[in-house]
């Protein structure tokens, strides 16, 4: 289906989905590859890619951190933060899945965040249960 609507949308020279292990896609010749998958097949992707210089960004479903630097607990910067990590429920690749947060300011972190969260949904999470 998801190639079907990228069919509709862009010419097959814009836009390609391969499915499978990567490795005979990504020893082309491309300007740039993007892969978000496994590490294994990061592995792969890179590998093939790397015989025509081919530069590549991994995203590899590891946990994304975010850091936050002393002095920076403000609104300002947790709105960004609570809006990457609640974006589409969560559930995207660089979805912040924990924070570094200097160690006198965790509190302050935590009051605000939890507060920017409330004020983004204010009725809290909602489920539709389909019995």
């Amino acid at each position: 289906m998801l190639a079907s609507v990228l069919g509709e949308l862009f010419p097959d020279e814009q836009v390609a989905l391969v499915n499978g292990d990567g490795s005979a896609f990504s020893a082309l010749p491309f300007d740039h590859l993007v892969f978000t998958g496994s590490t294994a097949v990061g592995r792969a992707v890179m590998k093939a890619a790397s015989e025509n210089l081919v530069p590549v960004t991994l995203e590899l479903g590891g946990k994304s951190p975010t850091i936050v630097a002393k002095g920076s607990v403000q609104d300002r910067y947790l709105s960004d933060i609570v809006w990457g990590k609640l974006l589409s429920g969560g559930q995207t690749c660089i979805a912040p899945d924990y924070a570094l947060v200097h160690e006198s300011e965790i509190n302050a972190f935590v009051d605000s965040y939890d507060r920017l969260v409330k004020a983004a949904y204010p009725d809290g999470p909602s489920w539709s249960s389909a019995s």
